[in-house]
């Protein structure tokens, strides 16, 4: 196995434990809820690092897990022999190999010195195509869906990812009311916990839910549960390894603060073949709609320290 299959494996085995999957997850929601959009994407960057590194030591101790000097440019912590620069979008955008505009490469052309780990949030295209037999049908992530409210008649799909595209329905939940309702209303994370919970403890990041947005096209199947579909997205949400050897002669395009950047069709062209070649882990959403969108207090976190401190002192 290669060094850089290591990489996303480990991740991927991260995901699969859901006390890591859900608070990335929620993290994903509040930060960027709270936060300017570059100030997010660092926080999220150095969250990212720090449960990695814990998720390390607790289960893959072996592995040797390191971040840079401060200061140290291109990448971002390297693990066994591969440096990897950490990338975070809530969708698909231009990748900067370096953050420094006084330094223009010679005929725009570039090669990156990293591999680079592009972390996206969201569905591409939001709406994607689940297909059933002869038909198709419009799907979209719960997390997407404005303002948490779904259609009468319209159908919640608890769903299992088999491999690739290919999911079975493990549920299905109809607003059978005249008005919209919240996504609350219809199911609470309790309900999913407790039908699902030896699934989610083994593997957290195989199970999603999608909305239908054909709603009236749907009435004529009595049921959708236990069927084995296709659902299809240009790029699904998750971990894209964009290997370095791939990330050679690349041609690159400027703005005021980098003269290094990868434009977005070449992202995702490299985002495509990561996922054919196996350097994708897949991060279901659908927990973020019942995380508490609260900003994540970096204060508390110390004064807790602090107070924990004199807790001992007093315990003496």
């Amino acid at each position: 196995m290669s060094d850089e299959k290591i990489v996303i494996n480990s991740i991927s085995k991260m995901l699969s434990n859901p006390d890591y999957l859900y608070p990335l997850v929620s993290a994903q929601r509040q930060y960027r809820d709270h936060y300017y959009g570059l100030t997010a994407a660092a926080l999220l960057e150095y969250f990212f690092i720090d449960m990695f590194a814990y998720h390390l030591s607790m289960f893959d101790s072996k592995r040797d897990f390191k971040t840079p000097s401060h200061g140290q440019r291109e990448w971002d912590y390297k693990l066994d022999n591969v440096e990897i620069s950490h990338k975070v979008g809530e969708k698909i955008s231009a990748i900067s190999g370096l953050w420094d505009a006084t330094w223009t490469p010679k005929d725009g052309v570039y090669s990156f010195n990293t591999s680079i780990i592009y972390s996206i949030v969201n569905y591409t295209d939001k709406w994607g195509k689940l297909k059933l037999n002869d038909k198709i049908f419009e799907v979209t992530g719960l997390n997407q869906i404005s303002g948490g409210l779904i259609s009468p008649k319209q159908r919640l799909l608890i769903c299992k990812r088999i491999e690739s595209n290919n999911w079975v329905i493990l549920e299905e939940i109809v607003n059978d009311s005249s008005a919209e309702q919240l996504i609350s209303n219809l199911v609470s994370f309790k309900d999913i916990w407790q039908k699902y919970q030896e699934l989610l403890n083994n593997s957290a990041n195989t199970i999603e839910i999608f909305v239908l947005k054909n709603n009236l096209v749907t009435e004529s199947l009595t049921s959708l549960k236990d069927l084995n579909v296709e659902i299809v997205f240009k790029f699904l949400p998750g971990f894209y390894l964009l290997d370095k050897n791939s990330l050679q002669n690349i041609k690159v395009t400027s703005n005021n603060r980098s003269n290094v950047l990868m434009p977005v069709n070449t992202v995702k062209e490299k985002m495509a073949e990561a996922a054919v070649n196996g350097y994708f882990a897949y991060m279901p959403t659908w927990f973020s709609v019942f995380s508490v969108s609260k900003p994540p207090d970096l204060y508390l976190s110390q004064k807790k320290y602090y107070d924990d401190l004199h807790r001992v002192v007093q315990q003496r």
